[in-house]
């Protein structure tokens, strides 16, 4: 212990303390030496005690710091453990070293083979479709890599945290329980006891530390403790009485917002501040936010009361608590953050060691009961009492020691289930969510097999936890008896959080039991609790027809739907359940058939006091019968029926057990035999339902509004109708099979109303309101009779039908319409079928899978459509039309002699449900088939329909095909000959065959005539077939074709085609009739057009003349450009307009113009100052840029100004309208608008210019040599701007013709400057600043260059493949070419000056002109030349010397390029030599190539020791002046309107590019300059190459400037792992760059320069001009300018942002196997990087298409307006 505590006193050195400093109050020796004692204290049975004392004592002072309201920074922490913490560790293990002795110990000992691990939010877990005993068994990403599930089919999820891995359990592996990690050893068959393990003195010791620790925790760590819970710990010193901080504590009702503009107020504090006290608040649960004495605490707890009731108006609403917020002495604030301490320490003790884990469970067990509680069962109810980190922290606890050992774990489970009334309860009124509350452990306990069974056997907890949820529906149910479930302000945050309560009773019942006596009886209990909760929802928001008016308010209806989808699983589990054994079904059947009868007893009761039920006598044809007298359309009806579904599905368990629903076990039930018709009461609520479901499609529910009809919608859909709309079918189905024919048939007539239609005398009647739907009525019927008779794959239905068969049935009727995705499939599909292992299996079995784009569609094999049934039940309306035409396409092309329309072949009735065939041959149905066919051949046939007669011939087809299946096991079945003979009576002459004799020919049965004479047919063989049995039927059989028949090569539809072809003849004769009559009517004008013909042939002769010779773009030899003259029409008033007249109206294009940063070298890098931003120097990094892009669409100016003028007076009408907010898809203010044709976002307009004639087509003009000019600006570089340009240059600067542009176009003009200037500076509009032209010239040099790079990435050839954007570009081009006649000349002539004065002068205030983006100062160049010498006004674009001074300029900047090229390739090459030598002798080499190299390096100083190879240079020199070349040929082929070579269309060739461009082919040519540097015969040139590389060598090199790598390579997207799960892992360990401590809920990658950042989270926030942005808009700024792309890794999203307040989401680059993404990880299936769809991003980005996809989805997505992209 003297080591120890030396250790200790040695160890405040290591914290900074001292003696002399009064703030700081580490340990003292006092302090010390009662450590000593601390042996001493426990041998004489005082540990707690003293412990008690020197906590008292010491804590205070080493988590005491009173000019910081943060106690729980590291700093303190750290301190904490060391001085108080490690000593008790010391002390259990009785040595120097406790982690060396507990590691010895965990050597000597067996660990455990669970792994445990806990997951962090968001943190990859992995599931195992195969082997997962259920979907909440999960493995951690390590163990799963090393587990056999990786090859298996598995899910990926993202954890919410909470949980841990279950590697080791294997009752939740079906196999490959344990990963390699977690293998099992060698291990006894003998289980020891983990305790036996221990040395008794460390266990003797540590159960008294924790025995003190566990009593000091309790009492310590509650929300409600005001004051100190032992007043041993009550401060004495005077001096810190008034020592008081006010703290907050965290809620999951008051928004981030509200409370930091509450602190704002409260404490007085900046924005930062209160961010970072709410941060704090929301992670640990509790902040102190000031500290000083007790009455300024109270006023701030005060003013932020006050405050946060202003700003947080809706938490009164709501009736939500208010905010907790208290004032406490710092001390207990002390004593409680120390308890905090000390429970991690225990935990991470006990974790150490098995025997620790099981020694801690042992004693919480086994500690004193406080009130007859347990220490474990009171920290479980008082869960609520601890704040939001303590309470997670104690579920980490939990999990971590009584969760690891399947003993304790159910010790803990029992006392769970024991307080599980109270814990929800409490979590009901909790003001916390979910994850925080001790209820979210119930996943951990009730999924465990073992324990699912021990709680249900011993604890009763089915019973407790079905009655926990009743108990509160009861609590909320009105006086009427129905389950109050209305989405209420009041009761919607209670009913959420008790809707848990069914996830606990579905992973109950996710293992039955061990089936005795005492477990039937406890089940039984929890039953009987169940059924009275599903009579509770009997008929729940029932509604009455409205009749007179539309309902005024729209009522609440989707929490009842939101109920039953989620105890559709438990009603299947229960059925599954109640089925195990025959007595327990028949027991539970009876139950329900009993509360059904109950429940229609009281509700009929209220009606009449004397009867329950009112019966009305109907007659259908002879038959006579008693049917229920309730009128759907005119009294109350509801959808919901859970419990006669409920009933429904037990039937269907019924023959397994050979039972019926008609025995008397059933029958003979009390209260049930007081009802006579006991059959028609069990379908009666199903089939209101559905003839609820008939009215609203016919519309007679309008007036009951839009929630009715979703009600119905939802009724039929595929997430709905597995326990509703199917369960009322198999309901009628049952009575259908129990009920006599006549009767059952009769009560469907009497509740569709159309009891009066089937009568004979219908057509004589008056008719009444209700009977003009009659027509729909039947229809439905008859519908309703085909899903009775065909819906047989249903287990229990049909015979011997199977899961995969049920599962191939829906796979087939949803595929028949059309191909689907996998997702797609799913969607449509029921839960139950989902999660089968078969799925996979059955799908490939019937579908082809292909890939289109990426994305894999499902199409059913054509062998697989002869089981289509163009009538099943669940097909929509909507799908039955192309249901219908599909399968005429695909039947007609397998026979012509099979009905396309006819029903598929149908397994047998199983045998509780083979009475249902006795529906063909009652008396009533033969009468209802012999009624519709008389009508349709007599004359009132409006009375009927042909999708009547087609339904009615479905049915009899269907009847005569299993007639036809029964034929020789059952010859009672003669439907047939019943067909041949019927007559309703006497009087009547037809047979019901003999109607379809004489309808065959009736223009009625067009549609269904091929069904007709099939069922003539049929019936005709059975009819013979009867009679003579050895005679062999002739019936056809649908054949199975095999999959290479395709559709169209076996359509033989003779008919059509010959049709077809007639037609076809008969349109050309009246085409060519009508061309020979306008042709003789306009004579004169076909005379002119021969003329003009003529002439256009002789020019084109000439030009093909022409272009024999090799076009040259520039230069003395220069080819004359081609003039076309641009005529376009206005997308407004469609009116032509030609450029080249005079009088023309001015046209534009619409265009968009953004900040460029796609071929940034320097990311990161901005404009600094705009106001003294120098755009005439363009660096090479290209940190900035202006990029020019339209879409092609042209208008007249004036219609443009006219539309944009309404649109801003639209907007800004709409923005004072608060009922209409303002558009976010685009920013009137900033002059934004979309364009009006294809909807593009725009910022401004291009001009349409014609361009100068005398410049293009001007050739030999005056010119120049290369030298003279050369001397001649170097004259006027050093010349000062008020003297006189050289002599030299007059002849050259000679306007060749003058150029006049139209006023409007000179005033659009400076339009487009200006958005040029604030889209490339992003600064206000200043019209006399003289960079506005630098801007519009940089717009083409990075468009030019950005399009070079789009066509190289797209492996396009240069002018090949430019299509539309080569008039935009060029209109571009020539405007920019105007630019000098909207600006004063010496603004222009100033900028050519200065760009002269960088090439010939190396002034310290100039750049280094090898630093410079060499493209754009040639462009600059080219542009302003045409300024010089003239005055204000009388200035061109041509002049003289034109051609001559384009081809100086691109020599001398080609020039410059390639010394740029050597000397960064000089840099680079020697840093990869990792040294730089002394000067040192090399063979001389005569390349010239490598002698310029030599040169280059010497002036730069670098002497290299080996020197690259002839080829390496050559190859690099080559590579980096292609994209030069590239961008010159298009830049002067747009300027002056020479022809590209077409060889430059096919393949980029550098001796082609070099001779359009009039260049020297050899490069040695070019690089005579270098050679001659410091020789003999050096030249002007030379000089100024010497400058260069010095001043570049002076101004970067030597700096450590950054050396650009040439050519220049854009920065594509930043690469992404090839396996999602890589990347999900990599952002679950990424941590808060300014906090830490922050839980990073949606880490997100910039994909421009890979950076990880906290999205949507206010840690991370960015003030903008007293702004706050989001992480991503912040970091966008600095990133990539104005658009950024971004990729939310836990929502596999990716993220387009656009302007600061504008974004959108766009489909990820990953892909599962079925080539779909997965947005959200819904579906969870492995996701792999996509290339096409990555590229794809590459593109958007390189094309700066990010503003228009942005745009465009907020046009398309109403729903993106709600999204506050500001702070994402």
């Amino acid at each position: 212990l003297y080591l120890i505590f030396c250790d200790i006193r040695l160890g405040r050195s290591e914290f900074g303390g001292s003696e002399t400093d009064p703030q700081q109050h580490f340990i003292s020796d006092d302090v010390i030496a009662e450590m000593r004692d601390i042996n001493g204290a426990h041998l004489e049975g005082e540990l707690k005690e003293y412990l008690y004392d020197m906590w008292k004592n010491n804590v205070p002072h080493v988590l005491w710091n009173s000019s910081e309201p943060d106690f729980e920074s590291d700093k303190y922490l750290n301190e904490c453990h060391s001085i108080l913490l490690q000593p008790l560790e010391k002390f259990i293990c009785s040595d120097d070293n406790p982690n060396e002795y507990i590691n010895n110990l965990q050597t000597a000992t067996n660990s455990t083979v669970l792994c445990g691990k806990l997951f962090k939010t968001g943190e990859p877990a992995y599931t195992c479709r195969e082997c997962a005993s259920d979907p909440t068994c999960v493995l951690c990403n390590d163990c799963f890599q090393r587990s056999i599930h990786k090859s298996h089919r598995y899910r990926m999820v993202n954890s919410s945290g909470g949980g841990y891995c279950d590697c080791g359990d294997e009752e939740a592996w079906k196999e490959g329980a344990h990963c390699l990690t977690h293998a099992p050893m060698n291990i006894s068959d003998e289980e020891t006891d983990p305790l036996d393990s221990l040395p008794a003195t460390l266990r003797t010791r540590a159960i008294d530390v924790f025995a003190v620790i566990l009593e000091y925790v309790e009492k310590h760590l509650s929300v409600e403790l005001d004051d100190f819970p032992d007043k041993f710990f009550a401060p004495s010193d005077s001096t810190r009485a008034e020592a008081y901080c006010t703290m907050i504590f965290n809620d999951e009702t008051h928004t981030f917002d509200s409370v930091i503009e509450s602190l704002s107020k409260a404490i007085d504090c900046d924005h930062t501040k209160a961010l970072h006290f709410a941060s704090a608040i929301d992670r640990e649960g509790r902040m102190s936010v000031k500290v000083s004495d007790r009455s300024t605490c109270a006023e701030v707890k005060r003013k932020f009361d006050r405050y946060i009731k202003v700003v947080s108006p809706h938490s009164r609403l709501r009736n939500h608590k208010p905010l907790r917020v208290s004032v406490l002495h710092r001390h207990l604030v002390a004593y409680q953050t120390f308890a905090y301490e000390l429970l991690k320490w225990l935990r991470a003790f006990v974790v150490k060691l098995d025997g620790l884990r099981n020694l801690f469970c042992k004693l919480v067990l086994d500690l004193p009961e406080i009130s007859g509680l347990k220490y474990l069962e009171r920290i479980i109810i008082n869960d609520t009492k601890l704040w939001k980190s303590v309470r997670m922290f104690w579920h980490t606890v939990f999990m971590t020691t009584f969760l690891m050992d399947r003993d304790y774990k159910k010790t803990f489970s029992s006392y769970f289930v024991k307080h599980y009334n109270r814990i929800h309860k409490e979590f009901s009124v909790d003001d916390h969510e979910h994850g925080v509350s001790i209820s979210s452990l119930s996943v951990q306990i009730f999924t465990v097999p073992s324990i699912s069974r021990f709680l249900i056997a011993e604890c009763n907890a089915l019973e407790i936890i079905i009655d926990t949820l009743t108990e509160f529906c009861v609590m909320t149910r009105p006086t009427s008896g129905q389950l109050y479930v209305l989405d209420k302000s009041a009761f919607k945050d209670k009913y959420r959080k008790y809707s848990y309560c069914i996830f606990h009773i579905k992973y109950l019942l996710l293992n039955q039991p061990i089936w005795n006596a005492d477990v039937y009886e406890k089940f039984f209990r929890a039953y009987d609790i169940f059924l009275n909760l599903l009579t509770s929802l009997q008929d729940m928001d029932s509604v009455v027809r409205e009749t007179k008016s539309h309902i005024e308010h729209e009522p609440e209806w989707e929490s009842a739907i939101k109920f039953q989808i989620a105890v559709d699983v438990v009603l299947r589990q229960l059925r599954e359940w109640c089925s195990s054994n025959d007595e327990l079904l028949k027991r539970c059947l009876q139950k329900a058939i009993e509360y059904l009868f109950i429940k229609e007893a009281s509700a009929e009761s209220a009606k009449s006091t004397r009867n329950f039920l009112k019966f009305v006598d109907i007659t259908v044809g002879c038959h006579q019968h008693k049917c229920i007298a309730h009128v759907v359309e005119s009294e109350r009806v509801s959808i919901h029926q859970p419990l006669t579904r409920f009933i429904g599905g037990l039937c269907l368990h019924l023959e397994k057990h050979q039972m019926k629903i008609t025995d008397d076990a059933f029958t003979t039930i009390k209260r049930v035999d007081r009802f006579p018709h006991y059959l028609e009461i069990l379908m009666e609520k199903s089939l209101r339902a559905i003839v609820l479901t008939t009215q609203v499609y016919a519309g007679m529910w309008r007036r009951n509004g839009y929630s009715l009809q979703n009600q119905i919608f939802c009724y039929q859909s595929n997430r709905c109708r597995d326990e509703m709309f199917d369960k009322d079918i198999v309901m009628i189905q049952v009575v259908a099979a129990s009920l006599h024919p006549n009767d059952f048939l009769c009560a469907l007539i009497n509740k569709f109303s159309l009891a009066k239609w089937f009568s004979p005398n219908y057509d004589c009647e008056s008719h009444e309101d209700i009977q003009k739907f009659n027509i729909s009525f039947v229809e439905d019927l008859l519908h309703l009779l085909i899903m009775i008779v065909c819906q047989r794959y249903v287990i229990g239905v049909g015979e011997n039908v199977t899961i995969d068969a049920v599962i191939e049935e829906h796979l087939i009727h949803h595929l028949a319409i059309a191909p689907l995705t996998h997702s797609e499939l799913i969607k449509m599909l029921s839960i139950e079928m989902r999660q089968h292992p078969r799925l996979e299996g059955v799908l490939n079995s019937i579908t082809n899978f292909t890939r289109n784009n990426g994305k894999g569609t499902f199409a059913l094999q054509n062998s697989m459509y002869y089981r289509f049934n163009p009538l099943s039940y669940h097909l929509l309306r909507n799908d039955l039309t192309k249901a219908e035409e599909k399968l005429l396409k695909i039947r007609s092309s397998l026979n012509e002699t099979i009905p396309a329309l006819m029903p598929p072949h149908l397994p047998r009735f199983s045998d509780n449900f083979k009475a249902i065939n006795e529906l063909f041959e009652s008396e009533v149905f033969l009468y209802m088939i012999h009624l519709i066919f008389k009508r349709l051949l007599s004359s009132f046939g409006r009375f009927s329909s042909e999708t009547i007669a087609f339904r009615a011939l479905f049915l009899v087809c269907t009847g005569l095909r299993e007639e036809e299946k029964y034929f020789k096991t059952d010859d009672s079945f003669d439907l047939s000959l019943k067909i041949q003979t019927y007559k309703p009576n006497e009087t009547c002459d037809n047979t019901i065959l003999s109607l379809f004799n004489k309808l065959v020919s009736s223009s009625r049965m067009d549609s269904c005539r091929d069904l007709l004479k099939y069922v003539i047919q049929l019936t005709q063989d059975l009819i013979r077939k009867k009679l003579d049995p050895s005679e062999e039927m002739e019936t056809v059989v649908v054949p199975h074709v095999t999959e290479d028949s395709s559709v169209e090569e076996k359509l033989p539809q003779r008919n059509k085609s010959d049709i077809a072809a007639q037609r076809k003849k008969l349109l050309m004769q009246r085409m060519a009739s009508a061309q020979k009559m306008f042709m003789e009517r306009n004579v004169e004008f076909f005379e002119k057009l021969d003329e003009s013909e003529n002439n256009e042939r002789m020019d084109c002769d000439n030009i093909q003349d022409v272009s024999l010779t090799f076009p040259i773009t520039i230069g003395r030899n220069k080819t004359p450009g081609e003039i076309v003259a641009k005529k376009l029409t206005c997308i407004f008033c469609q009116e032509s307009s030609e450029i080249s007249q005079p009088d023309h109206r001015p046209m534009v294009l619409v265009a968009f113009i953004q900040p460029s940063r796609f071929l940034t070298q320097e990311r990161g890098r901005n404009i600094e100052n705009p106001a003294t931003f120098q755009p005439i120097y363009p660096s090479d990094s290209m940190y900035w840029g202006t990029f020019f892009s339209s879409c092609g669409h042209s208008m007249h100016s004036d219609c443009w100004s006219g539309y944009f003028d309404s649109m801003l007076r639209n907007e800004r009408q709409r923005a004072r309208l608060r009922r209409n907010p303002r558009r976010i898809s685009f920013d009137i203010e900033k002059s934004e608008f979309l364009c009006p044709l294809c909807e593009v976002i725009c910022n401004s307009v291009l001009p349409v210019v014609q361009p100068s004639v005398t410049r293009c087509t001007m050739e030999n003009g005056v010119s120049r040599s290369y030298d003279e000019l050369l001397d001649t600006f170097l004259v006027m570089a050093n010349k000062d701007e008020s003297k006189p340009l050289p002599s030299q240059l007059t002849p050259l600067l000679k306007s060749v013709s003058e150029t006049k542009l139209h006023d409007l176009d000179l005033k659009m003009i400076k339009r487009f400057a200006k958005m040029a200037f604030t889209a490339g500076l992003s600064t206000s509009y200043n019209e006399h600043d003289s960079r506005i032209p630098i801007f519009c010239w940089n717009a083409v040099s990075t468009t030019l260059i950005t399009l070079d790079q789009s066509l190289k990435f797209e492996n396009k050839n240069l002018f090949g493949a430019l299509s539309f954007k080569q008039e935009c570009l060029s209109s571009l081009v020539e405007l920019c070419a105007e630019i000098p006649h909207a600006f004063p000349r010496n603004v222009i002539e100033g900028h050519f000056r200065s760009m002269l004065k960088v090439i010939y002068e190396t002034h310290p205030n100039l750049p280094a002109l090898l630093s410079l983006n060499i493209f754009s100062l040639l462009v600059q160049l080219c542009f302003s030349v045409t300024s010089l010498g003239k005055k204000d006004g009388d200035f061109c674009s041509a002049i003289a010397g034109l051609p001559s001074l384009h081809h100086f300029f691109l020599r001398l900047c080609l020039l410059i390029y390639v010394v740029q090229v050597l000397a960064s390739h000089a840099i680079l090459f020697s840093r990869r030599q990792h040294k730089i030598v002394s000067p040192a002798k090399s063979e001389p080499c005569a390349d010239p190539l490598v002698i310029s190299f030599q040169k280059i390096a010497n002036l730069l100083g670098i002497h290299c020791s080996t020197l690259p190879s002839i080829s390496e240079l050559v190859t690099h020199l080559e590579v980096a002046l292609m994209p030069f070349l590239r961008c010159c040929a298009m830049f002067f082929k747009f300027l002056t309107c020479v022809p590209h070579p077409l060889e430059l269309e096919e393949a980029e060739d550098f001796e082609v590019l070099c001779r359009y461009l009039a260049l020297p082919q050899d490069i040695s040519e070019w690089l005579a300059p270098v050679i001659n540097v410091g020789s003999d015969h050096d030249s002007p040139i030379g000089n100024l190459i010497y400058c260069w590389c010095t001043d570049y060598r002076d101004k970067v090199f030597l700096r450590g400037g950054l050396v650009v790598r040439y050519p220049i390579e854009p920065s594509f997207l930043h690469r992404l792992p090839y396996d999602f799960s890589d990347l999900i892992n990599q952002s679950s360990t990424h941590t808060c760059r300014n906090y830490a401590k922050n839980e990073v809920r949606n880490p997100t990658i910039c994909l421009v320069c890979g950076e990880m950042l906290c999205s949507q989270s206010y840690c991370c926030q960015t003030q903008i001009d007293n702004t706050m942005y989001g992480a991503c808009n912040g970091h966008m700024l600095k990133c990539s300018g104005l658009s950024g792309i971004f990729f939310r890794i836990r929502d596999c999203q990716i993220l387009l942002l656009s302007n600061l307040h504008r974004g959108a989401f766009f489909s990820p680059p990953y892909l599962d196997e079925y080539g779909e993404t997965d947005s959200m990880l819904r579906r969870g299936n492995p996701l792999f990087l996509s290339e096409d769809s990555f590229q794809k991003l590459n593109k958007m980005w390189l094309n700066h298409s990010i503003s228009e996809e942005v745009t465009r989805a907020l046009e398309s997505h109403q729903n993106y307006h709600n999204v506050e992209w500001i702070n994402i």
